[in-house]
């Protein structure tokens, strides 16, 4: 049996200068409630290339993640990302998980 997932991924550029702000505001966005449908956020740092960030999340369906990217949360992260540096690409995606 599968359950379907979606993942929302963000992938993205901050200046080195700008960094410590960007995580500043990523902190208080992955500390605050998790929205309704929302399974799991985080962000990662790519190995190698420090200012290149992913952020990462789990949805239990694309349903409940629409209304979520019209939403101050997500628009305020967003637009931290453009504005302290630059997105680069956006991608979301159902998945499959085997269940045992």
């Amino acid at each position: 049996m599968s359950n379907g997932n979606v993942v929302m991924e963000l992938s993205f550029r901050i200046d080195a200068s700008r960094q410590r702000e960007f995580r500043q505001h990523a902190d208080v966005v992955l500390r605050g409630a998790r929205p309704s449908g929302c399974l799991d956020r985080a962000l990662f740092v790519r190995v190698g290339e420090p200012g290149v960030f992913l952020w990462v999340e789990r949805w239990a369906s694309r349903q409940l993640l629409v209304p979520h990217l019209e939403s101050s949360t997500h628009r305020s992260l967003v637009g931290a990302i453009r504005v302290l540096g630059r997105l680069e690409a956006e991608h979301i995606a159902s998945v499959s998980e085997a269940k045992s």
